[in-house]
């Protein structure tokens, strides 16, 4: 069922109001082509490309390519020409006597003339010149949905919270979980963004498995859903924040921010795209702002070609955009350029983006296309390069995790089995169907992280440090780095929530793919003390996630695989040590493999 929102846009777009009176009487379906829009009426006529029916909501006329027709008096529409659409015209005829004027089929239809061959008794057609009024637009036909009642007792539990989400991933996540038990699944729209998912057992042929109410109006919304009891699951697209938790604790409902509470389900990112040929090297966040915000009116200035710049944007109501305006216009007191294209999704950005050589866009990472991604540098001079990859290892800003949460009451059976499903591998394809990023464990070359850090190198000052990274830069070569990387707090060996349950998929990565191999876990700190005490710190934090490992791992597994650990402490920061965020993605445990 679609939103009053859309299905009054579908219907402005392909319908106008009509005052035909003659009509064929029989009564026929038009249904959308996406299927949310079903209108019954009795068929008054149909030329042009247009039908016009007579419903419940007046006398109508819809454009034929917009739907499709059933009903036996559906009219063949394979050999009509394109819709035009009908213009107001006011005929006036001179000769006397008087008559009623038969009006023939328009010869020829012009701008601001339309000339109409009038019949008279006894006489050769006239052609005459007609009046021809202004049309007058159309009012938009709202169409009411009508939703399907619910009996709360049919209900198992309810999932409710961020409409990032609820939109397409939840559904998928709720769709794969019920055919792990061999169930389907059927939707039922019962209110404004709100729905019931059924998993109908035996392929579904069977008793309902379990049933599920989905309302997916906001993060918030879940938070408080949890905190009201009124749902057993919030869905959200942002950590939760302090005072919420203060909320939680005061209630008797626990720590939402702790491993039992808090689970990732997947990753959502953006890209800054241009066009293929665009050699531009990395940007920095202020000049893309420029771009993005017409400042910056030439790639020249931003070491490019000369070339001038054009933005293209999707409108100022899109989530997406706002995630833009926050990370790169208002830090910037700027706004959106007012020459900017504005298009209407990420499809249809990255399409315009390819087709204008001096173009500028963003878009999710599921919609880069043939448009070339653009690295975006820190202010401290830190490369974040734009893929799947780098998002996976929490390294590229230009993201956010998306997050179930259950408070610290016992959750309903298949509530659990539902967060269980959402966190596994099993989930990894409908996470990405949804075009969201997953937690599977890749491996990527470490060449261009080799080059960066080639460069870095020389600019080095201190010998112990330039010493250091030179030994890291030889082993680079060697070996692949997994996606899965392993953060703490400061100056611990506490693992993230996040982190605990990556240690989970390495160790089913590994038992799949380890045999023969070796792993090396490679520590990391923040710049926070002497440089020599923070490669302790990097060691004893990658030999503290091998004991772990080793502690899950099949002890069959042991005798096949080797696993090492090794620490660099400070260098080769993958964010600035200048602020807290930066100093959070430097205290990592990477993964490599040989």
């Amino acid at each position: 069922m679609m939103s009053r929102r859309k299905v009054s846009a579908l219907l402005a777009a392909s319908a106008f109001v009509v005052s035909a009176t003659a009509g064929l009487a029989e009564k026929i379906t038009l249904k959308s082509n996406d299927g949310a829009v079903v209108i019954t009426g009795e068929l008054v006529s149909f030329e042009n490309g247009f039908y016009t029916i007579r419903s419940n909501m007046g006398m109508i006329g819809i454009v034929a390519d917009r739907v499709t027709c059933s009903g036996e008096a559906c009219p063949d529409t394979k050999e009509v020409a394109q819709p035009v659409a009908p213009a107001a015209v006011e005929t006036v005829v001179t000769p006397e006597p008087v008559v009623e004027p038969v009006v023939a089929p328009v010869a020829e239809v012009v701008p601001e003339t339309v000339k109409v061959i009038v019949a008279e008794p006894a006489a050769e057609a006239v052609v005459v010149e007609p009046v021809v009024a202004e049309p007058v637009a159309a009012e938009p036909v709202l169409v009411e949905p009508v939703y399907e009642t619910v009996d709360p007792a049919t209900i198992d539990f309810t999932v409710k919270g961020s409409d990032t989400v609820g939109d397409e991933l939840m559904p998928l996540l709720i769709k794969g979980a019920a055919e792990s038990l061999g169930a389907v699944v059927k939707r039922r729209e019962v209110g404004e963004r709100q729905s019931v998912h059924t998993a109908l057992a035996a392929e579904g042929a069977g008793d309902a498995l379990f049933s599920i109410f989905l309302e997916d109006k906001g993060s918030s919304t879940g938070f408080k859903g949890l905190l009201d009891g009124s749902t057993a699951i919030g869905m959200s697209s942002r950590a939760v924040k302090a005072e919420e938790v203060a909320e939680f604790l005061a209630a008797g409902l626990g720590d939402p921010g702790s491993f039992e509470q808090e689970h990732a389900i997947a990753i959502d990112g953006l890209l800054i795209i241009v066009h293929p040929e665009n050699m531009i090297g990395g940007l920095t966040f202020e000049q893309v702002s420029g771009l993005l915000s017409g400042r910056i009116v030439n790639w020249s200035e931003v070491g490019g070609a000369d070339l001038p710049v054009t933005v293209y944007s999707r409108n100022t109501e899109s989530g997406t955009f706002s995630t833009i305006n926050d990370t790169f216009l208002k830090p910037y007191s700027v706004e959106l350029s007012p020459s900017a294209n504005i298009v209407s999704g990420n499809a249809q950005l990255s399409d315009a983006v390819f087709a204008d050589p001096g173009a500028i866009g963003y878009v999710g990472f599921a919609y880069q296309k043939d448009t070339r991604p653009v690295d975006i540098v820190s202010d401290c001079g830190t490369v974040a390069i734009p893929s799947a990859f780098s998002a996976k290892t929490g390294e590229y800003p230009l993201q956010r995790t998306l997050y179930l949460y259950n408070s610290q009451n016992e959750l309903p059976p298949m509530a659990a089995a539902l967060i269980d499903y959402a966190t596994s591998f099993a989930a990894t394809p409908f996470v990405e169907k949804s075009g969201f990023i997953g937690y599977s464990v890749e491996a990527e070359s470490m060449a261009r992280r080799a080059e960066i850090l080639s460069g870095q190198i020389e600019t080095m000052e201190s010998p112990s440090e330039k010493a250091l990274m030179a030994e890291l830069f030889a082993e680079l070569g060697e070996w692949e780095r997994l996606s899965t990387t392993f953060r703490f707090k400061t100056g611990s060996s506490k693992l993230e929530n996040q982190s605990r349950r990556d240690l989970e998929r390495l160790a089913a990565f590994i038992a799949e793919n380890g045999e023969g191999r070796e792993y090396t876990f490679v520590g990391f700190t923040d710049s926070d003390g002497p440089v020599e005490a923070n490669r302790k710190l990097g060691l004893e934090r990658a030999e503290s996630m091998r004991a772990e490992l080793q502690a899950i791992l099949d002890p069959s597994l042991l005798g096949t695989v080797s696993i090492d650990a090794k620490g660099y402490g400070e260098v080769n920061p993958v964010g600035c040590n200048t602020d807290f965020a930066g100093q959070r993605l430097n205290r990592r445990v990477e993964i490599w493999m040989r």
